[in-house]
């Protein structure tokens, strides 16, 4: 009888270890499809992100006539996206490319959008303002201040100072 009972015994621990063992495979299958599902949400998550990020920076962009902004960068330590602001004009990739004249301009635009979004005035003060050509320095005054009084400080050989007023 001692026999008969360890062996009843071996049989109901095998079969509840069986009936474990399944147990767990339908667990490892419940987990492997949530995992699949979690991969499919975050690839949704970082297509929006990166749509989102395109469709905010070319909003901003659209705002100006000169600058463009640099918003967002890929972060490659976590595939995920940082946030910089970096501004830069006239077909170069930043501001540092850009020459003095040119850096007169992207100021001048940003204060011009600036300006108008908040609704004021300003009276702006344009040092280095003889780095621009003649063009762009009509362009300057007419075009992107022009709802704005701008007085403009430029270098010369005169040993007196001197104060124009232009009529635009």
């Amino acid at each position: 009888h001692a026999t008969d009972k360890r062996v009843t015994s071996f049989s109901t621990q095998n079969k509840n270890l069986n009936t474990r063992l399944e147990e767990l495979r339908k667990e490892q299958k419940a987990i492997i499809q949530m995992q699949g599902s979690i991969k499919r949400n975050m690839d949704l998550v970082n297509e929006f992100v990166y749509t989102k990020t395109q469709l905010v920076t070319k909003s901003i962009n659209d705002k100006f006539r000169f600058t463009k902004f640099k918003l967002f960068e890929e972060n490659k330590t976590n595939d995920d996206v940082r946030e910089v602001c970096e501004a830069y004009g006239f077909n170069s990739p930043d501001y540092k490319g850009v020459s003095n004249g040119q850096k007169t301009l992207i100021g001048l635009d940003i204060i011009s959008v600036l300006a108008k979004h908040y609704e004021v005035t300003p009276v702006i003060f344009a040092d280095n303002f003889d780095g621009l050509d003649s063009n762009n320095s009509k362009l300057a005054i007419n075009n992107v201040c022009k709802d704005m009084q701008i007085i403009t400080l430029k270098v010369s050989d005169d040993e007196e100072l001197k104060i124009e007023m232009e009529d635009n």
